[in-house]
């Protein structure tokens, strides 16, 4: 019997398109012929086909609010009784996102909301992150990517972001390793900085964790699918390509869950959910 309090639910990249091209980022955009992608308005009857109840949608990009229509997708999801979290470059007026957060009302779990020095002022940014907060009433966070030698610049921006009552967290940076991602090396010092400031899970900032062998329930209660309607068990299996990892496409018929918890096909496991593990949370 899973925990009472456990929520079904998966990461949906709605987009590669972006306003910004930020060196360090972990899903840059992707060129090639993007008219053979669906639109993103067309995955909302597949998710009345394929998800039973309510679920968390975790809505990333690229940046969510580029993609035409997204309001009405994010109304239609709530309206359905689906709970969202969206990560955002916080680019969009605050107008739109007003209008966001009305249409999603309570059904809006949270936003995240990414810092990018090279293309935000951050004195309008924290502006408009206060403004936000108080409307979703601190059901938003900020983060930003802290390269190995910035960590201490990084965490003064990030205490004038406390100072005003925003949640504010330091992201350890990621390079490709081995068809997966692993975090760069850092000093003792900045590890007790980042660690400051660490994200609003259990995982720890100094490795990654290896649950290779043992049953995990991603591809039953969770899973993650991608802006052509490719679908995986978690993000590490969807990087690793494994055909057993592979759950289908929401648009040729093949996609389908699995029924039970299998075993992890992956050797590093950086999975931010709350994936359960014989009843216990273990990420």
């Amino acid at each position: 019997m899973k925990n009472k309090n456990f929520e079904k639910s998966l990461s949906w990249s709605i987009t590669r398109n972006c306003n910004y091209n930020c060196s360090y980022c972990i899903s840059p955009r992707e060129e090639g012929d993007k008219e053979k992608y669906p639109e993103p308005y067309l995955f909302l009857d597949k998710f009345k086909k394929y998800l039973s109840g309510s679920w968390k949608i975790y809505i990333s990009g690229g940046e969510p609010f580029l993609v035409p229509k997204f309001i009405d997708i994010a109304k239609e999801l709530s309206e359905k009784r689906h709970r969202l979290v969206v990560m955002t470059n916080l680019s969009s007026s605050l107008d739109e996102l007003s209008e966001f957060i009305e249409v999603t009302g309570n059904n809006l779990s949270h936003i995240s909301a990414s810092l990018h020095l090279g293309f935000s002022d951050i004195e309008e940014y924290l502006k408009k992150s206060v403004e936000i907060s108080k409307m979703i009433e601190r059901k938003f966070s900020v983060r930003i990517v802290a390269a190995p030698g910035k960590v201490l610049e990084m965490s003064e921006i990030g205490q004038k972001f406390k100072n005003r009552g925003i949640n504010f967290f330091l992201r350890p940076e990621k390079f490709s390793f081995d068809k997966t991602q692993k975090q760069k090396e850092y000093s003792k010092k900045e590890v007790e900085i980042l660690n400051k400031f660490k994200l609003h899970n259990i995982m720890r900032l100094t490795q990654s964790y290896s649950f290779k062998g043992k049953l995990c329930r991603a591809g039953s209660d969770y899973f993650s699918i991608n802006e052509k309607g490719d679908a995986w068990r978690c993000h590490p299996a969807e990087k690793l390509k494994s055909k057993e990892s592979y759950l289908g496409n929401f648009f040729d018929k093949s996609f389908e869950l699995n029924k039970k918890a299998m075993k992890c096909p992956c050797q590093f496991c950086y999975c931010a959910h709350n994936i359960f593990y014989k009843n216990k949370l273990i990420l």
